[in-house]
């Protein structure tokens, strides 16, 4: 997903994190998350400026399980930079 200033937001499933990239393709900021499978970003909130990020669990060792205890869970953050918005879908 593309935020309003261009630049591309990319979870990394087995990476921890998320990360913005530049239009250039140069790395802009990570963003570490407590869990391995970060699977998918979203801008919200009244101004888009909450990127909500959802993760999974699936296919954890229970050792995983154990040190991950909120995997499969939702986060937030509050950014300085907005997001775009969804286009509608008619169906």
């Amino acid at each position: 997903m593309v935020d309003s200033e261009g630049y591309l937001w990319n979870a990394r499933w087995g990476g921890s994190c998320v990360i913005r990239f530049s239009p250039d393709g140069s790395v802009d900021r990570t963003i570490d998350v407590p869990v391995s499978q970060v699977t998918c970003p979203a801008f919200g909130g009244p101004d888009l400026k909450r990127l909500f990020l959802t993760t999974a669990n699936k296919n954890l060792s229970p050792e995983q399980l154990a040190e991950e205890k909120v995997a499969g869970g939702i986060f937030f953050i509050d950014l300085d930079v907005a997001g775009l918005p969804e286009a509608k879908i008619k169906l």
